[in-house]
């Protein structure tokens, strides 16, 4: 979430598919009953993080991936999964 002079991050267990699914996280309950949503206090949007870095690769944008070690998975698959991520995210680009 942005604020005004910072930014929170929210993390969740498990996928959320919508904006709806976000927006229904509780973020406090009362004890009289009442609870606090993610959408009683932002306005959730499904787009792209707005770049805090900008990449050039041979004079092109580019983009970064990040990639953390775990204690699970198999590297092979891991590496070989990694590289699909482009072309899955590729219609998703903005043309020029």
């Amino acid at each position: 979430m942005k604020l005004k002079h910072d930014e929170l991050l929210v993390r969740t267990v498990g996928k959320l598919g919508t904006v709806r699914e976000i927006e229904d996280i509780v973020i406090r309950k009362s004890t009289a009953g009442g609870h606090v949503y993610i959408r009683d206090l932002a306005s959730v949007s499904d787009t792209f993080e707005e770049p805090t870095l900008i990449s050039h690769l041979n004079g092109k944008k580019s983009f970064n991936i990040t990639v953390r070690k775990s204690q699970v998975g198999n590297i092979v698959d891991i590496v070989r999964d990694i590289k699909k991520v482009p072309q899955r995210f590729e219609p998703r680009l903005p043309r020029r």
